[in-house]
């Protein structure tokens, strides 16, 4: 499982002169400046070298703030991509408020955000068979508690500790009170580019605002086939990541090893 920090995006607001005391105060949400990620192109590696994946591309509002995302996957017959899923994010009080996401043209799961002051405090996601319930808890010393309750009664604790923004130790409990999972990660000084989409998804995917470079891992129930390892950058001028590989070898032996390439633009 993947996880990145809560980048709740942080907008100034401007209040404009009402009437009377009767009226709503409008709120002008001031534009997000910098860098903006437009896709993500993800490469596996084949027999014949690295081919086409999926892809996600990114549009935004006239004040910067992150608006839809497109996923498409590469069909090798065709050597076209194909379109998978629309999602579209709405903001209230200068706060990611909704992400309403569309499948296959049919299948609907609706994300809410719920905040205390300006921290996120709540992800409800509503699925076509499930809704997933995330409670989340600040603790001493940059550390996060997300509690996800699913509504088939399954549920688990994802714990972890993100100094200057950044994961460098998670681990999991099951419903079981069992501990599933520890990884620690190490990064560079550079930004990450999926912390530039200004939101915060309900696995935690886009959090940490540098990049991998060193992850250990450890799995004690639902062992997976491979883990990612090391990661390798090619940057910008800006210093930003045009191309970032990674090496996944299998688990526990790590004795196979394959490779992943992500191309971004920007």
């Amino acid at each position: 499982m993947k996880f990145n920090f809560l980048p709740v995006l942080f907008m100034a607001v401007v209040f404009i002169g009402c009437n009377n005391d009767d009226d709503v105060v409008p709120e002008t949400p001031v534009p997000v400046l910098g860098p903006k990620l437009t896709s993500a192109t993800t490469h596996f590696l084949g027999k014949n070298g690295f081919r086409p994946g999926d892809k996600n591309e990114y549009t935004y509002d006239d004040y910067g703030r992150l608006s839809v995302k497109e996923y498409s996957t590469y069909d090798i017959l065709s050597q076209k991509f194909n379109l998978i899923s629309v999602t579209r994010f709405t903001y209230a009080s200068n706060k990611l408020k909704t992400m309403d996401e569309i499948i296959s043209g049919v299948q609907r799961q609706i994300t809410q955000y719920s905040y205390t002051g300006d921290k996120l405090t709540k992800m409800v996601r509503n699925g076509e068979n499930i809704t997933t319930e995330v409670t989340i808890q600040y603790l001493p010393g940059d550390t996060i508690q997300a509690f996800y309750q699913h509504s088939n009664g399954r549920s688990f604790t994802y714990v972890f500790h993100a100094p200057q923004g950044n994961i460098r130790y998670e681990k999991t409990i099951n419903d079981s009170h069992a501990l599933s999972s520890v990884v620690t990660n190490e990064f560079d000084g550079h930004i990450n580019p999926y912390s530039l989409l200004g939101y915060t998804d309900i696995l935690f995917s886009n959090l940490s605002k540098s990049n991998k470079i060193k992850t250990e891992s450890a799995y004690y129930t639902n062992l997976p086939n491979s883990v990612p390892t090391t990661y390798d950058y090619t940057y910008n001028d800006d210093g930003l990541p045009l191309v970032q590989t990674v090496i996944y070898k299998s688990y526990p032996n790590q004795d196979v090893e394959t490779k992943m390439m992500v191309v971004f633009e920007y």
